[in-house]
């Protein structure tokens, strides 16, 4: 986790992602839909959509980090337990990290 560290606040990951576009907010969204638009990542929902995490608990924050050479979506989910996890994806293949997981 020493690596250079991008980070995205939902709200905007949402707009950007989601919402596939409006006026770029800063330059690191702007990489962020670039990633998206060339392959490299998938957008937030695609993965939100394979992972389940709607049907099982709600979205509390999402970033994209770059770690290990690798881009990473970082979920922070309210469980239908009551309990808040950190849940890891590989933002290229929306593949769970469960090496990352704190559950």
């Amino acid at each position: 986790m020493t690596n250079m560290i991008k980070k995205a606040s939902l709200p905007l990951v949402i707009s950007l992602l989601l919402a596939g576009g409006g006026p770029a907010l800063a330059d690191d969204h702007d990489e962020i839909r670039e990633l998206v638009r060339q392959g490299q990542i998938l957008p937030l929902q695609t993965v939100l959509e394979r992972s389940g995490i709607n049907q099982t608990g709600q979205l509390l924050e999402a970033e994209l980090e770059k770690e290990d050479g690798i881009w990473v979506y970082e979920l922070e989910v309210l469980r239908d337990d009551g309990r808040v996890y950190d849940m890891y994806y590989d933002a290229r293949t929306g593949e769970p990290l469960p090496e990352f997981d704190d559950d």
